[in-house]
């Protein structure tokens, strides 16, 4: 698949250390914000448990002293896409998360459909105010 696909940061990464490194620093530590890369790589840094030793050294010293966002995985786009186009094909929420692997809250959110049905016996009251 194409890198084209994939969120900003994490093709960058991918350009410096190559896609396997970068997916599988994705899949074990993506969805970090606001992370510090230190100058100096160090094997007490959550990368240095995924990436190699070498692929680590590069993005120290490339990215060393930045902060960034780390995306938890490397197809976001795509799976945005194919819930859009379930939910045209009148998938509900529930078999969309199942077939493209997310959450149905995170399905909620592409579809700008945060709630939920609603029981009647939640709306009615029987007192008077």
């Amino acid at each position: 698949m194409s890198r084209e696909t994939w969120p900003g940061v994490l093709a960058d990464l991918a350009e410096l250390i190559g896609e396997d490194e970068a997916r599988a620093l994705a899949q074990a530590e993506g969805g970090i914000d606001d992370l510090y890369i230190p100058e100096t790589p160090t094997p007490d840094h959550p990368w240095a448990r995924t990436l190699s030793a070498a692929a680590w050294a590069r993005v120290a010293e490339s990215w060393g002293g930045l902060r960034i966002s780390l995306p938890r995985g490397t197809f976001i786009r795509l799976k945005k896409v194919e819930i859009l186009e379930l939910s045209e094909e009148g998938l509900s929420n529930r078999q969309i998360a199942r077939r493209v692997g997310t959450t149905e809250r995170y399905v909620r959110g592409i579809l700008g459909n945060t709630s939920s049905p609603v029981d009647p016996r939640q709306t009615t009251f029987p007192f008077e105010g």
